[in-house]
């Protein structure tokens, strides 16, 4: 079979928006927590804390969004990517979480 076949040419350009405006919303919320953290300089570790969490977020559901859009699932690859997934988030969210109660 044949890779191309699991593309979906619509999704493609959709998955590619997704990924740009998820984009865009990161830089801009980067851009107003960070004039938040000069403002209120004593809540600027827990801002950080707060755009990282936050960042991490919308880069999997973007992420995730833009995979949905792009390819055609069967039940089967769905079930294992999702199990795939749910590990390395696991991985991820418990690397993040030290990383926050750590500062």
């Amino acid at each position: 079979m044949r890779i191309l076949d699991f593309v979906r040419p619509g999704g493609l350009v959709a998955g590619l928006l997704v990924l740009a405006i998820t984009w865009i919303g990161l830089r801009f919320l980067r851009g107003i927590l960070d004039r938040f953290g000069r403002r209120f300089a004593d809540k600027r570790l827990a801002l950080e804390q707060a755009r990282t969490l936050i960042g991490f977020l919308l880069y999997a559901l973007g992420g995730s969004l833009a995979l949905l859009l792009t390819f055609h699932w069967s039940r089967e690859m769905l079930l294992a990517v999702g199990g795939t997934i749910a590990v390395a988030f696991g991985i991820a969210f418990k690397d993040l979480a030290a990383s926050i109660l750590a500062a």
